[in-house]
């Protein structure tokens, strides 16, 4: 999955690992890596999917965090802070409730992830 690849080379190999085991440190850091920085919206938004199936790990679910506390893709960013309040409302920490609010303050943030954000730090 290396970033030489075409992005449907890097979508394809997501999708091979896609039922990795949660405790497999090397699987959740590759797909932690391709989540945040990978040039391809299309294989961020795979790989934070991946991620978000096994959000009940404790490792996998700070992963998820900081991947929306580094994310700068409106579409990854809706996309985590959907995964974040839908599969885990109560642990939403105070880093993720102050990216939230600034979210919806900048304002040069799409207006379609101002509305998610505003949503979740309305209902928590």
């Amino acid at each position: 999955m290396a970033d030489e690849y075409s992005a449907s080379s890097r979508l394809e190999g997501i999708s091979l690992i896609n039922n990795f085991s949660p405790s497999d440190e090397k699987m959740i850091a590759i797909l932690s890596e391709k989540a945040l920085s990978d040039e391809n919206t299309n294989v961020r938004l795979a790989a934070v999917e991946a991620l978000s199936t096994h959000i009940e790990n404790t490792t996998v679910r700070d992963h998820i965090r900081e991947i929306f506390l580094n994310q700068d893709d409106p579409f990854v960013q809706k996309e985590l802070i959907t995964i974040l309040a839908e599969k885990n409302p109560s642990k939403l920490n105070s880093e993720v409730s102050a990216k939230l609010r600034e979210l919806t303050l900048n304002p040069t943030t799409a207006v379609f992830v101002k509305d998610e954000a505003y949503a979740v730090l309305m209902k928590y």
